[in-house]
């Protein structure tokens, strides 16, 4: 290829593969060219595009650097180097390469819109949402900078803001399968979901392969108690890159609920969330039942507790050496292997038991204290997607220790810095009982010498109700599945008393109404110790 119009026509051939989709044979000649000619800036870019798109991030990203190298003043190929390093996982470097081709291209919606993806993945939603206007501004039919706004507004508790740009991006392009599923969720949202579950379907006859609307439908259905027809697109969560769900690579079969497994062992193996795990142990007995030797692979804190469970063979914290066995299934299948309606959910509380002895309970026991005990917990993990929806900002929820009458005792797993100072404020509060203990084994064996517990929605709620405790759940506006809608008990916890948000992202008139319920009926509901 020593003849500049021979490689120049090769060029070609190569940009017409790429444009078709055929990234291997463009690839191919776009490398061919670099071998004859390192220096070709349309190659660079091109193949680096190509390797991007083939998951090859790192030679993406040394290719760019080599562009860049021969033309800085590219604003195209800066927003490439954008594109690379946020599919690396370097979204602040992400957005100095967008700023970078902003400079040089301010009019580039396509930078802008990539600029708000970053900015959106560095949680400053509020800078996010302009890039995204800027880009609309710059091409008014942008359908994607639309959804994308949406997303934003989505995310900080906007949704009728929302529904109205997933509405527009789905004028300009009725067939975007994404807009179609995140206006179903903005539906949900505002606890619309006969509304929103129209959006699901069309957005899955466009796509029928498609995992978001499906499981979105599923949560939905679920919600509404439509179990029967919501399990099938539960199982679509493996597929939900999204969701981060965690999948196993394993070469036993999984077991449906109908397989024989008289004198099999079985894998029950954890996947989602601590509270998902605890709500869904009380399938583990029904699956002894059935005949099989049962291994239990959980989380680690609930390792101590799942291995109290009668008749469970052996309890794996996820990450230990598993034995072998000849079949598997995941915590959060087990209500489809059974089949469970509305009607059918398992209700033999307590399903779990919580140890005689704990450090937790030394400060406790000490105590003549006379006035009821409640626990409380008013945070979940940061890093769980719609923490910013359920946990509770503690100088909104210290309100409640202002109720006269009232021992409290942090089941609080985890505080933020300045916590312990607006704690400090309240004489009745024990903060250390529950910092004796190293796993939620001693929660458990706390819970059981409490007279109440009231939590937003983490593992301490499903935990005080897998053990039997009478819990007070808070709860945001939207209906997360298990709790249903607008019901103010759990078919799932018998024990339970749900406080619902009655506006988004209003939690002062649930502290208010808990607060209440606990001067008026707090001594009455709390068990006699």
């Amino acid at each position: 290829m020593a003849d500049v119009s021979q490689w120049e026509q090769v060029f070609q051939q190569a940009v017409e593969l790429h444009s078709q989709g055929k990234f291997d044979e463009g690839g191919e000649l776009f490398a061919a060219i670099l071998e004859q000619h390192p220096g070709h800036f349309p190659s660079l870019h091109r193949l680096a595009a190509i390797r991007r798109h083939q998951g090859k991030l790192e030679e993406s990203l040394a290719l760019l650097k080599q562009a860049i190298g021969c033309n800085p003043n590219s604003a195209d190929v800066h927003n490439s180097m954008g594109n690379t390093l946020n599919a690396l996982g370097r979204p602040q470097e992400a957005m100095d390469q967008y700023r970078c081709a902003l400079a040089l291209r301010p009019d580039f919606p396509e930078a802008h819109l990539n600029l708000g993806n970053s900015l959106r993945e560095l949680g400053r939603f509020e800078e996010a949402g302009a890039a995204y206007m800027t880009a609309i501004a710059l091409r008014p039919q942008y359908a994607e900078a639309h959804n994308r706004l949406g997303l934003v507004h989505s995310r900080m508790n906007r949704p009728l803001e929302a529904i109205a740009c997933y509405s527009a991006a789905l004028s300009l392009d009725p067939k975007m399968t994404i807009a179609y599923s995140n206006l179903g969720s903005a539906l949900t949202d505002l606890n619309r979901h006969e509304e929103a579950l129209p959006m699901f379907r069309r957005a899955r006859e466009i796509e029928p392969e498609a995992a978001e609307p499906a499981w979105n439908e599923a949560l939905a259905r679920l919600a509404l108690g439509d179990y029967e027809r919501a399990w099938p697109d539960y199982e679509t969560r493996w597929r939900a890159a999204e969701l981060q769900i965690l999948t196993r690579d394993f070469s036993q079969p999984v077991w449906d609920g109908q397989t024989d497994i008289a004198g099999k062992t079985i894998l029950i193996h954890a996947e989602q969330g601590l509270g998902d795990t605890v709500m869904c142990a009380r399938y583990v007995p029904m699956v002894i039942e059935r005949g099989a030797r049962v291994i239990v692979e959980v989380q680690k804190p609930l390792k101590r507790l799942m291995s109290a469970i009668p008749g469970v063979a052996q309890t794996v914290a996820y990450g230990e050496t598993l034995p072998d066995f000849d079949t598997r299934v995941s915590f959060g299948s087990l209500p489809r292997a059974f089949e469970t309606t509305i009607d059918t959910i398992p209700k033999q509380i307590p399903y779990l038991t919580a140890p005689a002895e704990s450090p937790a309970l030394e400060a406790l026991s000490a105590s003549d204290d006379a006035r009821p005990r409640v626990g409380i917990c008013w945070a979940g993990n940061p890093a769980f997607p719609t923490d910013h929806n359920r946990s509770i900002p503690l100088p909104v929820f210290s309100e409640l220790l202002r109720t006269p009458g009232i021992r409290f005792v942090s089941l609080q797993q985890n505080l933020k810095p300045g916590d312990d100072q607006i704690l400090a404020e309240f004489g009745n509060i024990d903060l250390d009982s529950d910092r004796k203990g190293s796993g939620l084994h001693d929660t458990a064996a706390l819970m059981s010498k409490l007279d109440l517990v009231i939590t937003v929605d983490t593992v301490i709620g499903h935990l005080a109700g897998a053990l039997g405790r009478p819990f007070w759940v808070l709860l945001a506006f939207y209906a997360y599945w298990p709790w249903m809608r607008y019901r103010t008990d759990s078919l799932w916890y018998p024990t339970a008393r749900l406080f619902r948000q009655a506006e988004i992202a209003n939690w002062t008139g649930v502290i208010e109404r808990v607060s209440s319920a606990l001067k008026d009926t707090g001594r009455r509901e709390c068990a006699s110790r």
